[in-house]
């Protein structure tokens, strides 16, 4: 196996499996997250999660093992560290999660919890870093989370959904979820718990029940805590990657309501699709009539599973003349998407004079990509460097739009800076 295949698997690289965990738990209203493991450690999943959420930065404690402890056990700071988010916080619950270096000493952590006398539930789960990525360690926190959660005897509402595995740490998550909310809306389907929303009360995810279809938008995140939920309280999933595009959004749709077993108007949703195309087809034509306009070439993604599953035909279908698409998986395991070449990392971007590139991956994809006056950028994968918009999303059809508005946008800023060639 290559250096470059194991890269992924090198600890300390951040978004590690204890900041997945973290990350779901943190969304969780009044829920602090204390991490038992040395300070140097904490301090990087909580930056990290600080520029997610500023607020996150509140929630996050750290239990400060120091080198003698690896040896003889830390129960003592883990207890003083209990005690201070209680008189602190006053939390709904306590997310306990350990460290790579606790994770090795073995520490009876629900007993010295139990010892310690909290008020709140606390919850631990063993997140050493070590062994996998962000997504694995939010697929643990989420399954976790559920084994303990008091599941609400609630009658099903039909036409009503969950969404598992949703995540504030991926861009424009809010963005996303408002469209999301609102086209199902438009044909009659309401959107009862999603798993991973911020500020999401135990109170309301206790209501998972009440829902007639849980929907995996994420597969890397929510797919195994889906299953876990059929396996184990009788409900039913589907896997529908996040919808992108104007027909690929309205095939989404369609796709959940037949699901769901209902047949509703779709007026509304075609007479939306097409007053967008044709303000998408005219900004195109106008683009291409001017002949100072570089053309689009290759694009080159680096995506998770069900993104690729979801964007890249998307891109195939509705975007204007795309090129040969180079895509590159980012989570563990071989993933074969059809049509695609494969994108090594740190494979160096190659744009012939008089094109442009389309980059979609995250702030390192870029830096990788290089080649800055001929990529057009957008981040689909943290970490994201920028100021995020609530309102702003690329899922749907309204972000379609958007995506595309934004694309333009760059194309004739570029033509400027290239107009000498």
């Amino acid at each position: 196996m290559s250096s470059k295949s194991m890269d992924r698997w090198l600890p300390c690289q951040g978004y590690c499996e204890m900041a997945g965990s973290a990350n779901f738990f943190l969304s969780l209203d009044r829920c602090v997250v204390l991490v038992h493991g040395p300070r140097w450690c904490s301090s990087i999943a909580a930056a990290e999660m600080a520029g997610i959420e500023k607020k996150y930065e509140k929630q996050f404690y750290c239990s400060e093992v120091k080198q003698q402890n690896l040896v003889f056990g830390a129960a003592d700071e883990l207890i003083d560290a209990l005690h201070e988010i209680e008189n602190e916080q006053h939390p709904s619950l306590i997310a306990l999660l350990t460290s790579c270096s606790m994770s090795l000493i073995g520490d009876d952590l629900e007993g010295i919890c139990r010892s310690a006398d909290i008020s709140c539930p606390v919850l631990t789960l063993d997140s050493g870093g070590l062994r996998g990525q962000f997504m694995m360690g939010y697929e643990k926190g989420l399954i976790r989370f559920l084994e303990d959660l008091p599941f609400a005897p609630v009658e099903k509402e039909p036409g009503t959904v969950n969404i598992i595995g949703w995540s504030t740490a991926y861009p424009l998550w809010e963005g996303n979820l408002r469209e999301i909310r609102r086209l199902l809306s438009l044909i009659g389907i309401q959107v009862n718990v999603v798993l991973g929303e911020d500020g999401l009360s135990l109170e309301k995810a206790a209501e998972l029940k009440k829902a007639s279809l849980n929907l995996v938008l994420y597969p890397e995140l929510g797919e195994k805590a889906a299953r876990w939920l059929e396996e184990n309280r009788g409900m039913d999933y589907a896997d529908l990657p996040l919808p992108y595009g104007l027909q690929g959004t309205r095939k989404w749709l369609g796709k959940v309501a037949d699901l769901l077993g209902m047949i509703p108007d779709f007026s509304g949703i075609d007479r939306e699709m097409g007053r967008r195309q044709e303000q998408i087809d005219l900004a195109v034509i106008r683009m291409k009539w001017n002949n100072r306009i570089l053309q689009f070439g290759d694009i080159y993604a680096c995506l998770t599973k069900g993104m690729a599953e979801s964007l890249i035909p998307t891109l195939r279908k509705e975007f204007p003349d795309p090129g040969v698409i180079h895509l590159r998986i980012e989570e563990p395991g071989e993933v074969h998407t059809e049509g695609t070449v494969p994108w090594e990392p740190f494979e160096p971007v190659n744009v012939p004079k008089g094109e442009l590139a389309l980059v979609l991956g995250n702030s390192n994809t870029r830096n990788e990509a290089a080649n800055f006056g001929r990529i057009i950028y957008r981040n689909f994968l943290m970490p994201q460097v920028s100021l995020g918009v609530p309102e702003k999303c690329y899922a749907g059809m309204k972000g379609w739009q958007i995506f595309m508005s934004d694309i333009i946008a760059d194309v004739y800023t570029l033509a400027y800076m290239n107009r000498k060639e």
